[in-house]
């Protein structure tokens, strides 16, 4: 018996996009296996999409929106009139997920193995980068990377999900109270509370890259006027229907807490921005096994509040690109060199990360220092990055990983020779295959760091003392990686928010950075 499967799509004027989603879904290996139903809700769109698709794909049904449905609605109205046919499964897609030829199997299989009654979130990774999760399932606010087999979860994200009829039939379809977004986190609750596990695919089934902003509402340089609209528009943190999510979900006390906290943070988010970025730090420092690294780590960040004799910051960058927007990957080299001769004017130094070890454990007086560094290391930081920093004669870091150099979207080795040639430019390692070291035994462990080092070292005739962990969060380091790092580098970078401070001499390996105007709003005003 052929099984049939509604897939459940809103657009609104992503053409290209959308053509190139569809296509992607219609290559699917074993897509003539299974009757389907394509639904797609075209929302006002009015640069062509709905005639390309419909030209294009004709089998697509398409239903018009009225402009003002956005993505939770626009797909509550998509599944209403799926549902007035039998099917076997749903699969909610966006049209910005471009899915692999083997996606739809990983997924069926996955709902099979989990006893065919249980949700299952694809995980997407970066275009970039294809071991880098980006959306998916999480645990604790933590993306879950597929490990081969299907893993449990506790919040997902609807880019791609299949939904078996038997779900559908238990706990209904999206709550038409959420205008765009927190509509998938809810369906997930739901599903739990009703006894009904959630899975993270056992594999990547596509690609999607990180939509990271800075949050308007959230921005202390907003004005409190345009910070309250935005709040409530559909892009904003809507707090109402924040309030219903956690009330249904958790309870009238979880929904008063986080409520609370949503509001201060559009009131006064020069003071609550300090505040969580702390909590959460405390956080993830509950997940490290280990009680010396427990108590180094508390009083790191503890004594990140009090003064210094020396103000220090290791600033971090991916990609400085003509396009982008405020997102904590990607800066334009405008507002780049704006933020470097912000620094300048400060009174701030540039130096390199010897310099830091020097300041750090030599003590090697300096009062206001900078580093520059970049992970990964994009083409446009070659492209963009490095004719104003060689304009400003500005030193800076590239952490390298091996298995990145010279793939496209990458920079090249001839690159990386011409930015070491100028002086000002010193290599770093990221690793070879950016993987997350928590998840890593120690033979791997010294593979990625010793090969690396070794790799680097060879290619470009350079001494490689400094490290940066990929994905740098406490959760994806873990403790063992800390003692390995320390054999083969002087210093290890990671993406924890702080300021360098008067206990980094303790550990140099776990020397906090900054994203400038994201981590830290007060360091360029």
């Amino acid at each position: 018996m052929r099984h049939n499967i509604a897939v459940l799509m809103t657009v609104h004027n992503r053409k290209e996009g959308t053509l190139n989603c569809i296509s992607h879904f219609y290559a699917n290996t074993i897509i003539n296996e299974y009757d389907i139903d394509f639904y797609m809700v075209d929302d006002g769109c009015t640069d062509g999409t709905a005639e390309a698709v419909n030209e294009k794909y004709p089998q697509v049904t398409i239903l018009k929106g009225n402009g003002n449905l956005f993505w939770n609605r626009g797909m509550h109205f998509c599944w209403s009139e799926a549902m007035k046919k039998h099917h076997d499964y749903y699969l909610w897609l966006n049209d910005d997920t471009i899915l692999f030829c083997n996606a739809l199997e990983t997924l069926l299989k996955d709902c099979t193995d989990s006893g065919g009654d249980s949700i299952i979130t694809g995980c997407c990774c970066d275009t970039k980068d294809p071991t880098k999760v980006t959306y998916g399932g999480s645990n604790n606010r933590v993306l879950v990377a597929p490990n081969g087999n299907i893993q449990e979860i506790s919040m997902m994200n609807g880019n791609c999900v299949l939904v078996p009829s038997n779900v559908c039939e238990r706990i209904g379809i999206l709550d038409p109270f959420f205008l765009h977004k927190a509509g998938d986190n809810e369906y997930g609750y739901r599903a739990q509370n009703n006894g009904i596990k959630t899975y993270a695919s056992s594999s990547f089934i596509g690609s999607c890259d990180r939509h990271d902003v800075i949050c308007k509402s959230y921005d202390p340089r907003v004005s409190l006027k345009e910070r309250i609209k935005h709040s409530k528009s559909a892009l904003g943190p809507r707090p109402k229907e924040l309030f219903y999510l956690y009330r249904k979900s958790f309870g009238i006390k979880k929904a008063i807490q986080k409520t609370s906290l949503i509001y201060l943070n559009i009131y006064v988010p020069s003071l609550t921005n300090g505040f969580l970025s702390f909590r959460k730090r405390l956080k993830d420092v509950n997940i490290w096994n280990g009680m010396v690294n427990r108590i180094s780590i508390l009083l790191y960040h503890f004594f990140d509040v009090f003064p210094c004799h020396f103000s220090g910051y290791i600033l971090m960058y991916h990609e400085v690109v003509e396009t982008a927007n405020e997102n904590i990957c990607r800066i334009t080299p405008e507002r780049f060199r704006d933020q470097l001769l912000k620094v300048q004017n400060k009174g701030y130094a540039f130096v390199t990360m010897n310099e830091i070890y020097s300041i750090i454990k030599e003590n090697k007086k300096m009062r206001k220092f900078v580093a520059l560094s970049f992970d990964d290391v994009s083409e446009s930081v070659y492209l963009h990055a490095f004719p104003i920093l060689k304009s400003l004669n500005i030193p800076f870091i590239i952490y390298l990983s091996c298995d990145l150099i010279d793939r496209d979207g990458f920079v090249k080795e001839k690159q990386i020779n011409e930015m070491m040639d100028s002086g000002l430019c010193t290599i770093g390692s990221h690793g070879i295959t950016h993987k997350m070291f928590s998840t890593l035994s120690n033979d791997s462990l010294d593979y990625e760091l010793k090969e690396s080092k070794k790799l680097l070292e060879a290619k470009f005739k350079v001494n490689v003392e400094h490290f940066a962990y990929p994905y740098g969060k406490l959760y994806s380091i873990g403790t063992h990686s800390v003692k390995k790092v320390k054999q083969y580098y002087l210093t290890s970078a990671t993406s924890i928010p702080v300021k360098l401070n008067m206990l980094s001499h303790l550990n140099t390996h776990l020397l906090g950075r900054i994203v400038p105007e994201f981590n830290n709003s007060n360091f360029l005003n």
